[in-house]
C-alpha cells in the first residue's frame, strides 16, 4: 500500500495541477453510473480500504488528452485496480455538460479523440455537478483520495 501511495503522489505532483479543495479536506461522497451503466459510490470504495483517485477532464482539453494518454492512471490502475492488487479505484470525470458519449468516442464535435479505447477504468460522463462540488475552477484537476476520506492534490 506505501508503494502504491508514493507511485499515485509522484505521478500526481509531476503535473502541478491543482484542485480547489486543500488537502487534507474530506472529500465530498456522490454516487453515479459510468458509461457502461455500473454504479459506483466514493464512500462505499473508501470503506473497502481503497484509494481512490479522480481525473477530472474535458473531452475537448488539450492538457486533459496528454495527461490522459500520459498513461499513468492506466498504469496505476492496472497494477492496483481490481485486476491487481486491488487497493485503488481510478475515474475519469468529463464534467462539461455540453459534451456527450460521441464526444467521449472520438467522433463527436467537441472532442481532441478518442478517450475510450485506451480507457480500462470507469468513466463518469457528465460530471459537472461533482466538479463543482469539489470546487473545481479549470482542467485538468486531479485529486487522490485516502480510505479516511481526506484528498490531496
Amino acid at each position: 500500500m506505501q508503494r502504491l501511495l508514493i507511485t499515485a503522489f509522484a505521478c500526481l505532483y509531476s503535473l502541478s495541477t491543482y484542485g480547489q479543495l486543500s488537502n487534507g479536506s474530506i472529500a465530498p461522497d456522490f454516487t453515479v453510473s459510468d458509461i457502461n451503466e455500473n454504479e459506483w459510490n466514493l464512500y462505499t470504495l473508501l470503506e473497502e480500504g481503497k484509494s481512490v483517485i479522480l481525473s477530472f477532464s474535458t473531452t475537448w482539453c488539450v492538457y486533459c488528452w496528454d495527461y490522459h494518454n500520459s498513461g499513468i492512471l492506466e498504469l496505476l490502475f492496472t497494477e492496483y485496480g481490481p485486476n491487481g492488487s486491488n487497493d485503488l479505484m481510478v475515474f475519469l470525470l468529463e464534467s462539461d455538460d455540453n459534451t456527450n458519449i460521441d464526444d467521449l468516442n472520438g467522433t463527436g464535435n467537441s472532442t481532441i479523440g478518442n478517450w475510450t479505447s485506451s480507457t480500462s477504468y470507469p468513466i463518469i460522463d457528465n460530471a459537472s455537478n461533482i466538479f463543482e462540488e469539489y470546487e473545481n475552477s479549470y482542467f485538468p484537476t486531479i485529486y487522490t483520495i485516502c480510505p479516511n476520506k481526506t484528498l490531496f492534490q
